[in-house]
């Protein structure tokens, strides 16, 4: 009789160990990789949701991820910090995802080794270590459409129907963007593959319902149903003229769908292996099990469609994640096909490799905090409070997080005050590094791994100080800071205008300089002073030439810049940035 009580559990055991493995492996990863303190600019921005959730309001940004906020929100009322909440998310999701992905790449081959191995092979890619123990809305959804394939992949059931639904709904509550592929292969499964009338009813009902549960908060949340579709549209805007367009610059199509095939995977000494097994698994896969497998051909291929004709290449490595599943499943069928023992080696051999190389980031972070962190903490603590915080804009969301009182929301708008009050403390905080003496640099240390498995920046933020001399405000026809191998520039259009404030000084310098891609050599600039025609600077490539110009000691001085020529970057770069340039301001100060 014991030995019959027994038996359950030893066939539980034995069907659920390689699984069971597979959660440890995956939770000790990501337990001993977490990051110390938030570091993409979209956490910031999900920290603020979990405070307060209002996506007209950018907390988070459009479409809104009501599902992961909601379930971040859920934890936090007993952990009390959004960050901590957010990640404790993320890592049970990882740990839920290769479990469910497991079972449904089981399902799919009926071999347990090759469907473990899968999934371990893509939760040890690259991109999923460095990206999906993040405070962002990724590696939930990645769990939930792994949960969706179980439920697609196991015998039809009225319950299995259900799970399905619900689940690829969960997906969208997470991150919405994926109802361009879950739809279609959500469709496909249930009307193309062996699905009774009943079971397709029971699935689309799950769907719809739990659609219900997230969009109902995020209809309120958003301000009501005007506001909703006010605060979407502008995303779209936004999407197209950005994402689709502006951040492509003049790369071409095979470049950017390289970036998001080959760099989730990491190194060139990983994904070229890698995918020369996906090339010899692809096919005794497909031979096989291609009925089965339509509705993952049918996500994965929709999936990295859309990504590589429209997303943002700078994010390809995270945006890319959802379509590789397939991938990773025909990768391990490869190595299936050397030996029962060689999924185990290979995956063992490809996870060592991923961290190695990923580790400069993975190392960093878990005991220091980001670069934008750090900065920002820095200026709590030494700063005066009345200190004006002047951020890039890819800081604002890290201050507004972390320093709610003393931010001054657009670059413009806190050069204006700061240049209008002389007296106070102000301070600019911005990507890159600068050679001014009075700055202050927080970094992690650079690696081939950082520059391609993330977007590339925040990776060193300078704090500089802003003297009194240095202040000025703008008034017509200047961009934002720029920064780039020390130096820090803002490109000022054919005429633009600025204001010196009265300081008791006699006279300013400005020095101005043309980019290396400017499409003339030279650029003659007049320097008004009040009007009045101070000088002619003729502004080269090679290095910045300088003007001193009297200034009125006890008034504000306007000095207006009048270029000969200006040129749009997309006409000579084909990179879609159609603003109109004239020349660069890189240096201004009062003596």
């Amino acid at each position: 009789m014991a030995a019959n009580r027994n038996l359950p559990t030893r066939m539980t055991f034995r069907s659920w160990w390689r699984e069971s493995l597979a959660a440890i492996a995956v939770l000790v990863s990501r337990l001993v990789t977490l990051p110390r303190t938030p570091w993409e600019h979209d956490e910031f921005l999900f920290i603020q949701a979990v405070r307060d959730f209002n996506p007209a309001q950018f907390r988070p940004h459009p479409p809104g991820y009501p599902l992961y906020v909601l379930l971040a929100k859920l934890f936090n009322l007993a952990i009390h910090n959004p960050f901590v909440s957010l990640i404790t998310v993320s890592v049970i999701a990882c740990v839920a995802g290769v479990i469910a992905l497991s079972r449904a790449f089981r399902n799919l081959t009926g071999d347990a080794d090759l469907a473990v191995c899968g999934a371990l092979l893509f939760y040890f890619s690259a991109g999923m270590l460095v990206h999906s123990p993040l405070a962002l809305a990724d590696a939930t959804a990645i769990a939930f459409i792994a949960a969706t394939f179980w439920a697609l992949s196991a015998m039809p059931a009225n319950v299995t129907a259900a799970l399905a639904g619900a689940c690829a709904a969960a997906a969208i509550g997470c991150r919405p963007q994926l109802a361009i592929p879950v739809l279609p292969a959500l469709l496909v499964a249930l009307f193309a593959i062996r699905y009774t009338n009943r079971q397709r009813l029971i699935g689309v009902i799950a769907f719809i319902a739990v659609c219900f549960l997230w969009f109902i908060p995020l209809l309120v949340a958003s301000g009501g149903w005007d506001a909703f579709v006010e605060c979407q549209f502008r995303q779209a805007s936004y999407f197209a003229t950005h994402d689709a367009a502006q951040s492509r610059g003049a790369a071409n199509l095979p470049h950017i769908a390289m970036r998001f095939l080959f760099h989730p995977w990491g190194s060139k000494l990983i994904s070229l292996p890698l995918f020369a097994c996906v090339a010899i698994g692809t096919l005794p896969l497909f031979r096989k099990r291609h009925r089965a497998l339509l509705p993952l051909i049918v996500f994965c291929a929709l999936h990295l469609a859309f990504a590589i004709a429209a997303m943002d290449p700078a994010d390809a490595v995270r945006y890319a994640l959802p379509g590789l599943l397939l991938f990773a499943l025909m990768a391990a069928s490869a190595l299936r096909m050397a030996g029962r023992a060689m999924p185990w080696i290979g995956t063992i051999a490809f996870a060592s490799l991923s961290l190695w190389y990923c580790w400069p980031i993975l190392g960093e972070r878990r005991v220091n905090p980001s670069p934008a962190v750090a900065a920002i903490e820095y200026a709590e603590r030494e700063m005066p409070p009345n200190t004006i915080v002047l951020a890039q804009t890819g800081l604002v969301p890290a201050v507004e997080t972390l320093l709610p009182r003393r931010v001054w929301r657009g670059m413009n708008g806190g050069m204006i005050r700061a240049g209008s009050q002389p007296r106070i403390p102000a301070i600019l905080l911005f990507d890159g590094e600068t050679h001014d003496p009075d700055a202050i640099t927080f970094a992690w240390r650079d690696s081939d791994a950082y520059r391609k498995l993330t977007r590339n920046v925040l990776r060193t933020v300078t704090l500089d100080v802003l003297r009194a001399e240095e202040r000025y405000v703008p008034l017509k026809g200047m961009f934002a800071v720029e920064s780039a191998e020390g130096q820090t520039w803002r490109w000022m259009e054919r005429d633009a205008v600025l204001q010196v404030p009265a300081i008791g000084r006699n006279s300013v310098t400005i020095d101005l300089q043309l980019s290396p891609t400017t499409p003339y050599a030279t650029n003659d600039v007049q320097l008004l002073i009040d009007g009045k025609v101070a000088t002619i600077l003729r502004a080269r490539r090679d290095a910045p030439v300088r003007a001193t110009l009297p200034v009125k000691p006890n008034a504000p001085t306007n000095i207006t810049l009048h270029a000969a020529q200006s040129f749009r970057p997309d006409d000579v770069l084909h990179n879609r940035d159609r603003r109109v340039l004239a020349v660069e301001l890189v240096g201004l100060e009062q003596h």
